[in-house]
């Protein structure tokens, strides 16, 4: 959570939900499903939808089906796939609306030292 408090200055509250489930199918070999959530809570002048006055509510969530393959002890080949919504209700970009879709495809090689 970050927030600034101060009654003359604009605030913001940001909290962070975070789950996921881990199965090693093998040794070298494991899958996961996390689901992120993100809850925004802007007041003052971070709130553009209503010109500083009032406060909004924005949400992000997110699913992300991964893969690991152990290439050696200390190489990793990561594979994830990402998708969601952020619903900005107007207050994170302009009052027109700001709803989006997300799909990524993330590839990654980790290395330990």
């Amino acid at each position: 959570s970050v927030s600034t408090c101060n009654s003359r200055r604009p605030t913001a509250d940001i909290r962070r939900l975070l789950a996921g489930l881990r199965w090693d199918i093998s040794k070298n070999f494991h899958t996961s499903l996390d689901w992120e959530g993100v809850y925004w809570n802007l007041s003052g002048g971070h709130n553009l939808s209503s010109a500083g006055a009032g406060s909004s509510h924005p949400t992000e969530h997110y699913i992300t089906l991964g893969t690991g393959y152990n290439l050696t002890n200390n190489t990793l080949l990561k594979l994830n796939y990402t998708f969601g919504t952020m619903d900005g209700l107007g207050a994170l970009t302009s009052a027109g609306g700001s709803k989006v879709n997300v799909n990524t495809f993330v590839g990654q090689v980790a290395v330990k030292f």
